[in-house]
């Protein structure tokens, strides 16, 4: 701890204050104080000239980099950090730290000096016109005994807080911008060249002009290039005289003596060091904490509703800790500075902050969890299955193009690495099917537009709206409940159904609607349309011999048109055509079904028939593909576009003709080999 002498002056920056000779000042403070010494006596002062200016530049990081930068004693700058001197523009400059913070702060400084004045000590000490316990009480300990006059213009350009992985590309772009305009405008020689003017107009940029002196001819700069010109014009701008620069203080004790029972005392260099360190780190805290609130609170607060809850009530505090220890800043620095003996550094820092080290550890906590979060929502942009809200899933849901929608649910608690690899498997896989099946023309009067992908996040604050989307199968729920209980994806699938096209439910993944099946002990992978657990509809396998099939399925048995193809020779087809049970069938005919309950269509499927079976053996594979049961009653019209061909109608009860037919036509055929290639359709009207 420094004692000052009595006789021992001080110089401080004036930072815009405005001030006179005989002015006192309180050094507990750091403040000007309106009443003059000297009361109505004229001055005696002594003016001389002192012509001097520089330009500057340099990164600014902590508070102490600042305050050097602007040449502001390490006391004046406490002193504003303790909120003990409130000094626009200047001040907030010094009190805003970007430490370890993820902004890019560049700062210019232009420095002019016109005279001093000097006020003529001795002569003044007879026109004191304050009694010692009158100043005793304004607690004043300096009086101003000399001004500096000139300007300071300081300009700062902070490159914009972003989450963009081109972060630090951005700031070295700007750095070398930033310096070579810099350069051009203090020497006045060159030109800054137009590839680095685009830069710096179109890098994202926060631009602030603080000055002590007002350009009346020009609006407030908002680019790097206008506030370089305001700067390199401060010298013309500031005039003859300008306005306070720098003040020298006299202790009170050199005019009024022994009167004054308090010695000025000052904190050691080390001990502001120390204190500037400390609240240095405390409003970084603070800042890294606005920023990682504001970011998601701006980008993804429906995403990730409960992380931003966290984020505010932890922001909170920590600005509560901020403002407490600032006080308590202000507090120490005034009893310290008026000699209290009984305060010291070390005990004032362990009581200042007391959950600082508890508050730091759960940022760097918090932080994970926010890459992590941005990593969920990464993964599911770069592979097509982007992170969406309840509210937009919603509004997908009820869509007139009755598209299906595909959803991924992703557990709080899911593991990244695994989440990339289903994503891998459902962007390569699934899309590319799901892509290849909307592309094909089909003569459903109902079918579903093409698939849109989504992912949402299984916040707790969302998880009622997310189970209010449920439909009467509860597979939105179970599905939930599986993605937390497990710590895996769950992959669902909501539209109408194929052979339900009136309803619209979810469905999960391998079980109903589509699927991914795999059987590592036979060496096979099938992708596509799954029911109850089994390939049905139309899907792609591939097999451990290099060879795949795309096409119909039924109950795990190729049904319908397919195509078995040699996967790594350039797609060669081994065999193609209409399979029947698993066999390829020459006389094999696929026919479009469709059901009708009261006028409306609600059921579609392709159906695999061979050309020579009995019409039982017809009706009996389109009840199992259509799940009809015993005493569900229809009657089948099969007809084609062909001209020459004759309808042929029948009555069904389940998978068997009704009673009410001749027996004949059990054993019938339909003449399926006469219709129209392609142009078979079965109408099924429920009765």
């Amino acid at each position: 701890m420094a004692n000052l002498g009595s006789y021992e002056e001080l110089v401080v920056k004036a930072l815009r204050r405005h001030a006179f000779l005989g002015q006192l000042y309180s050094g507990g403070s750091s403040t000007l104080l309106s009443e003059n010494l000297f009361g109505n006596a004229e001055i005696v002062g002594k003016e001389s000239n002192t012509p001097f200016s520089d330009q500057s530049f340099k990164e600014v990081k902590s508070i102490q980099d600042r305050a050097e930068f602007l040449d502001v004693s390490a006391s004046l700058s406490l002193s504003i950090l303790g909120g003990a001197l409130d000094i626009s523009g200047f001040g907030s400059y010094l009190d805003r730290s970007n430490k370890k913070s993820e902004s890019h702060t560049l700062v210019t400084v232009a420095r002019v000096l016109t005279k001093h004045n000097r006020l003529e000590i001795q002569p003044m000490l007879d026109h004191v016109a304050m009694a010692a316990d009158v100043v005793q009480k304004t607690r004043a300990t300096h009086v101003v005994t000399g001004i500096t006059y000139g300007g300071t213009a300081l300009g700062t350009v902070v490159l914009k807080k972003s989450s963009s992985d081109k972060t630090n590309e951005i700031k070295g772009e700007l750095n070398l911008s930033f310096t070579k305009a810099a350069l051009v405008k203090i020497s006045g020689k060159g030109k800054l060249s137009k590839e680095d003017t685009e830069k710096l107009e179109n890098i994202d940029l926060d631009v602030r002009l603080i000055a002590g002196f007002r350009d009346k001819e020009a609006a407030a700069p908002t680019t790097a290039t206008e506030l370089m010109e305001v700067v390199k014009r401060t010298v013309a701008l500031i005039g003859d005289t300008g306005v306070p620069y720098e003040l020298r203080l006299t202790p009170i004790s050199r005019f009024v003596g022994d009167k004054i029972k308090a010695l000025f005392r000052e904190l050691a260099a080390a001990d502001m060091s120390k204190i500037t360190e400390f609240y240095d780190d405390l409003v970084t805290l603070s800042q890294n904490r606005t920023s990682l609130r504001t970011t998601f609170e701006q980008h993804h607060a429906l995403l990730f509703p409960t992380f931003v809850k966290t984020c505010r009530a932890r922001s909170s505090e920590v600005d509560r800790l901020l403002g407490q220890a600032r006080e308590k800043l202000k507090g120490f620095l005034t009893k310290f500075r008026e000699n209290d003996p009984s305060l010291n550094v070390e005990a004032f820092l362990k009581d200042a902050a007391p959950g600082y080290e508890n508050e730091l550890k759960l940022y760097n906590t918090d932080r994970a969890v926010a890459a992590k979060l941005l990593d969920i929502k990464r993964g599911g942009d770069d592979r097509k299955f982007p992170l969406v809200s309840v509210e937009k899933l919603r509004e997908e849901m009820n869509r007139i193009d009755r598209a299906t929608v595909a959803l991924v649910l992703v557990p709080a608690d899911v593991q990244v690495v695994s989440l990339l690899n289903t994503y891998r498997v459902l962007a390569d896989d699934i899309q590319a099917w799901r892509s290849s099946q909307d592309a094909i023309p089909s003569s459903s009067p109902n079918k579903p537009s093409t698939t849109v992908y989504f992912s949402v996040y299984i916040d707790p604050l969302v998880k009622s709206d997310l189970l209010i989307l449920d439909g009467a199968k509860k597979s939105l729920a179970y599905a939930i409940s599986t993605a937390n209980s497990t710590k895996e994806t769950v992959f669902l699938t909501f539209g109408v159904s194929r052979l339900n096209v009136r309803t619209l439910d979810w469905n999960a993944l391998g079980q109903e609607g589509w699927g991914i099946l795999a059987n590592e002990a036979q060496g096979w992978k099938y992708v596509g349309d799954v029911q109850g657990g089994r390939r049905n509809g139309s899907g792609i396998i591939s097999y451990a011999d290099g060879t795949s099939y795309a096409g119909g399925w039924f109950n795990d048995e190729r049904d319908g048109f397919g195509k078995l193809t040699k996967t790594g020779e350039g797609g060669a087809v081994i065999e193609e055509g209409v399979y029947v049970e698993n066999v390829l069938r020459s006389d094999g005919i696929v026919v479009d079904t469709t059901v009708v309950n009261n006028g409306s269509v609600v059921g579609f499927a392709k159906i695999a028939l061979r050309s020579y079976d009995s019409v039982s053996g017809h009706v009996d594979k389109i009840a199992r593909v259509l799940g009809w049961r015993s005493g569900q009653k229809y009657r089948l019209k099969l007809e084609s576009t062909s001209g020459a061909f004759t309808a042929q109608t029948v009555l069904v009860n389940g998978s068997l003709i009704d009673a009410s037919e001749h027996p004949s036509v059990e054993t019938s055929a339909w003449p399926l080999d006469k219709g129209a290639k392609g142009g078979l359709k079965i109408k099924a009207e429920k009765l």
